[in-house]
């Protein structure tokens, strides 16, 4: 049975089939626990996708003598998220699916009996979220090449070197507008808090030096801020297991 997304009347569930930890599911669990939405990622463990099936229900250990170097999916699993990536939320037929982790956190937010405005107060607000959201993964995507050579993939410097010019730009853009604020929306937590704090969280701690995290003291107020929150817990547990793989390397 494919139980991917139930509801009830006492409170929603998503699962979200992917690698863990994974930061980007580390967003709608923390979009979860402030709509009252229950988010359980199922899959397999980080780093280990290739001996696993991956299916709409999840991920299953593949025999040794079946691991290859290619990841496995199931029919079901490329019929319905037709990129193949994760993380996804399937549905309970295993049919249809939603990828990209901005858009998960959005169906969370939206599936929440109370969601708070974590989607703003009206339309405008709405697409203020969006387009942070929009920013945020533009920032995930620009720094992988940086933060993938911090825990041992290789690439070329000057990739890498852009990626760092790009992720640094990024920031002092982000330092600026953020000065004096306590949210990146209106008034209150909204999506675009929860999002971006993910997003810049893992790059601040892992990437940047001592003297480049002081060229943005508003980032590392915003961030701190963020982490001391309750609902962040599961990210601050994140970057705890980051830290202790890099300082084993």
């Amino acid at each position: 049975l494919v139980s991917v997304q139930t509801q009830n009347k006492q409170m929603a569930s998503v699962k979200v089939v992917s690698y863990k930890p994974n930061p980007r599911v580390i967003k709608s669990q923390i979009v979860g626990k402030i709509a009252g939405v229950s988010v359980e990622s199922a899959g397999w463990p980080m780093g280990e996708g290739k001996k696993y099936l991956w299916d709409v229900t999840g991920g299953t250990a593949l025999a040794e003598d079946k691991v290859t170097d290619s990841y496995q999916k199931t029919d079901a699993f490329k019929k319905a998220n037709p990129f193949g990536e994760v993380p996804a939320v399937f549905n309970e037929a295993g049919t249809e699916a939603i990828f990209e982790s901005n858009s998960i956190a959005r169906y969370v937010a939206r599936l929440g009996a109370s969601n708070k405005n974590l989607y703003g107060a009206d339309a405008w607000q709405s697409s203020q979220i969006d387009s942070w959201l929009d920013k945020g993964h533009e920032l995930e995507m620009a720094a992988t090449p940086w933060i993938g050579s911090k825990f041992g993939y290789k690439n070329d410097d000057a990739v890498i070197e852009k990626a760092k010019t790009s992720t640094l730009k990024w920031f002092e853009t982000a330092n600026t507008y953020l000065t004096g604020k306590d949210f990146i929306v209106g008034g209150s937590l909204t999506l675009a808090d929860v999002c971006v704090t993910v997003s810049m969280g893992m790059l601040f701690s892992v990437c940047l030096d001592a003297d480049q995290k002081g060229k943005f003291p508003e980032i590392a107020r915003f961030i701190q801020k963020r982490m001391g929150e309750a609902e962040f817990a599961d990210l601050v547990a994140f970057e705890q297991v980051m830290a202790a793989r890099m300082a084993a390397k």
